[in-house]
């Protein structure tokens, strides 16, 4: 699944694109890996120059709020005037805005390289993604980019667009693309039967998103209370006891007063606490990627210098585990176990 954002999605979600509907789809993002979520270079352009305008326009309104309120009570003279350093504002919002998107795998698209000729023809053809006065410059440069992506993949593309003058035709919903541009749609996709039009990310994320995340929340749930078919956390856990062990004997570190154990014979794995904190992503299909965190206590055995008596020292070792199922072979693969820092519970010597 490509899912490609225009600039009047992000905008429709806020500025840092951070209302309900963008931690939806952001989130979908990073619990999928069959989702590539893409935002054209130009969008981001767009956006930051966007931006730009709505701050300088918000700062002049406050700056006359101020005056008029000057006029109406006196003891306001000396409120000081709006002091904000735009160009600072904005390359920060810049740079926050790709920060965001790059922490959530999300693609930015680069610029199509075009040929000046192609894209004058088009524009005193007034051809869409052209208006009737031949403007639309960066939108046909949103719109390359959607096309080079939709020739590249036999995947379902999700273009989210509330643009209703170059991409769809007003009135219509869903909403339709032009003539012209499904057309090109013909001409270069490798799937355009698998193309679809969302006009926000709103609707996007109720359409499609909520289902997918309420349905890996729900084999979450299934895998924390062993009830997922198929499959059970605890009696995975019992058949990695030997992973586990060396793993705790090879990481416990002596700063938590568990000096390094060389071999995983020091150790003795006692029993599972908890599972907590399950989580589970989509792989392709049907591959499921699946991590938790559970405690594992167990003994240490350690040698006392001059002395030929062993200290016992009982750990909790917190651990996040992880690993790969296929939902149709009902097959693990790929177990790791890493320990999270330890504490000692309790110390006791013996004799060897």
């Amino acid at each position: 699944m490509i899912i490609i954002l225009d600039t009047n999605a992000i905008r429709s979600a806020g500025f840092h694109f951070r209302n309900a509907s963008a931690e939806a789809l952001l989130t979908y993002a990073q619990r999928s890996a069959k989702v590539k979520l893409c935002v054209p270079e130009i969008a981001i352009l767009e956006l930051v120059n966007l931006y730009h305008e709505e701050l300088v326009k918000t700062i002049d309104a406050l700056d006359h709020t101020l005056t008029d309120l000057r006029k109406l009570e006196p003891h306001f003279i000396e409120a000081p005037a709006v002091a904000v350093n735009i160009d600072e504002s904005v390359s920060r919002f810049d740079s926050q805005l790709r920060q965001r998107f790059a922490q959530a795998r999300v693609r930015v698209l680069p610029i199509p390289e075009l040929p000046h000729e192609q894209v004058i023809k088009r524009a005193v053809a007034k051809q869409k993604p052209f208006d009737d006065k031949g403007r639309g410059y960066r939108d046909s440069l949103i719109w390359e980019a959607v096309l080079a992506e939709c020739a590249n993949t036999n995947r379902d593309v999700y273009f989210i667009t509330g643009d209703k003058t170059n991409f769809t035709v007003q009135g219509t919903s869903p909403p339709t693309l032009y003539p012209q541009l499904k057309t090109d749609l013909e001409e270069r996709a490798a799937n355009c039967d698998r193309f679809r039009i969302f006009p926000d990310v709103a609707s996007f994320v109720n359409d499609v998103v909520t289902h997918q995340l309420r349905q890996l929340d729900e084999s979450a749930s299934q895998l924390l209370h062993d009830t997922f078919p198929g499959l059970k956390l605890s009696d995975l856990l019992k058949q990695q006891v030997d992973h586990i062990t060396r793993t705790i004997s090879n990481d416990l570190p002596a700063s938590q007063s568990v000096p390094h154990v060389p071999s995983h014979q020091g150790v003795v794995l006692h029993n599972f606490g908890p599972i907590d904190n399950v989580a589970v992503y989509e792989l392709n299909a049907p591959a499921l990627y699946v991590l938790f965190r559970v405690p594992v206590y167990c003994t240490v055995q350690l040698p006392i210098e001059a002395s030929h008596s062993l200290s016992e020292v009982l750990v909790e070792v917190p651990m996040v585990c992880a690993f790969e199922y296929d939902t149709t072979k009902k097959t693990t693969k790929g177990f790791t176990a890493d320990t999270i820092p330890t504490r000692p519970t309790s110390q006791r010597s013996s004799s060897r």
